[in-house]
């Protein structure tokens, strides 16, 4: 630990208990996925999202107590580093793209630019949904949100806190928005067809759930080709509408101009008395 952090010296935790040293190697790769500077937090029992100093560090023993539901006062979340194996479209309860048909569309537009995996869970016991989106590599934070923030707002979708986000959020001129930590309290696997629960997090122990969720990033996990066609996708799809936009203002344009034609002689004459 480099400076400290919010929590000061841990609360015993025994370690082994909730993941016996047979996983330790699934640890690890869970571990890795999170960036553990200027990270967030959230009381358990109410209040609001507060920032750690940017300087603190997220230890591993605090984001295993956050997974293993074994944390006695807070919520944890993560900001993006400058790579990142996942990225999360979060779509509140109360969104408009809360429901089936959206949630469908969502799917078919990330496939058609060429990320035809995705991972549904409930974030939280509010209902929200994370929709992940798994890498094989480290991809750029800001690379990955710039295309996925282009692919959705030209595919028509508003993009805004409790409507629909994307994350990673770096942010450009400060250290971006955090990301609730996955396998917390009131997470759960959603079954993609009914949208209701399929596996509600207490119902499996620490380890399972561990193993179950890089069980999902290891087989639905997108290449690194994956991310580079969606790039090329986005462009060409901005470029199409660009086109379009051309062209309908040529044709606006057009529709406004009024022929002339020369009059005989005698009409003009006519047209000309007051």
């Amino acid at each position: 630990m480099l400076a400290g952090n919010h929590f000061g010296a841990p609360l015993r935790f025994s370690r082994a208990q909730f993941f016996p040293a047979s996983c330790d190697e699934e640890v690890q790769n869970f571990l890795k996925l999170f960036h553990r500077y200027g990270y967030i937090y959230k009381p358990l029992s109410s209040g609001s999202w507060l920032s750690a100093n940017e300087s603190w560090q997220l230890t591993d023993t605090e984001i295993l107590k956050a997974i293993a539901c074994a944390h006695s006062k807070y919520i944890l979340g993560c900001r993006a580093g400058r790579s990142t194996y996942f990225a999360v479209i979060d779509i509140d309860a109360g969104s408009r793209y809360h429901n089936k048909t959206d949630l469908e569309r969502i799917q078919q537009i990330l496939s058609k630019a060429g990320i035809r995996h995705s991972v549904l869970y409930r974030s939280s016991e509010s209902g929200g949904w994370h929709l992940y989106l798994f890498f094989d590599e480290p991809v750029s934070s800001k690379d990955l949100r710039k295309q996925l923030f282009e692919l959705f707002r030209l595919s028509g979708y508003v993009i805004a806190k409790g409507i629909l986000e994307i994350f990673p959020h770096p942010g450009e001129s400060s250290i971006g928005q955090g990301l609730r930590l996955p396998l917390q309290p009131g997470w759960a696997w959603l079954n993609e067809e009914s949208l209701a629960v399929r596996d509600d997090r207490f119902e499996l122990n620490p380890a399972e759930a561990l193993s179950r969720f890089l069980s999902d990033f290891e087989n639905e996990a997108n290449t690194r080709h994956d991310f580079h066609q969606m790039r090329a996708y986005v462009e060409s799809l901005a470029a199409r509408q660009e086109q379009v936009k051309i062209e309908t203002t040529k044709n606006a344009a057009s529709s406004n101009v009024i022929p002339l034609t020369r009059l005989g002689d005698s009409e003009a004459v006519t047209r000309c008395k007051v």
